[in-house]
């Protein structure tokens, strides 16, 4: 019998995180994917886990800022990459494991969990920034309540930037 059932995990080829660090100037070791299964928060002093679908634009985009705010820093913290595409939505303890580390709304947007000292300092959805949704402003009230209020506190690219260098030195301090 043929076994048909997908496997998402190690989707992240060397390739692809070896081109991802090269494109940044980062050390390759920096970057790397993490089963979600296997990630025990309190066995990283510094890290930052991002849940990360190479097929989402908000979560390339936002990944692409953060290598680049890390590539600009001395002391630089590894970034443990998430494929969405291996979160087993039948599997409570994955379903946990991921609301544990990004919070209640997962949806690869660019999800991030800050890590300090062993424990988790802050969480951001990095992906959800108004110049990426501008030209779906007129519909997103209708679409989904509250999208008005949400599009309010949907910071700017410039104001991005600046708060994933905050992350950063929060995690560093």
């Amino acid at each position: 019998m043929i076994d048909d059932s997908p496997s998402f995990e190690g989707l992240f080829s060397d390739d692809y995180l070896g081109n991802l660090t090269n494109r940044h100037g980062l050390p390759r070791n920096l970057v790397s994917e993490v089963a979600l299964a296997e990630f025990n928060i309190g066995d990283h002093e510094r890290a930052v886990v991002f849940y990360h679908g190479a097929w989402s634009g908000p979560s390339a985009a936002a990944l692409k800022l953060l290598c680049t705010a890390m590539s600009a820093r001395n002391k630089q913290i590894p970034i443990f990459l998430v494929n969405a595409d291996s979160l087993n939505a039948s599997n409570s303890a994955d379903i946990e494991k991921a609301k544990e580390l990004f919070g209640q709304h997962i949806g690869a947007w660019g999800e991030t969990c800050w890590i300090r000292n062993g424990d988790i300092v802050a969480r951001d959805i990095l992906g959800r920034i108004r110049s990426m949704h501008e030209s779906s402003k007129d519909y997103s009230v209708i679409l989904k309540p509250g999208a008005e209020r949400h599009q309010q506190m949907s910071p700017s690219l410039e104001e991005l930037k600046i708060h994933i260098q905050e992350r950063i030195n929060l995690v560093n301090s």
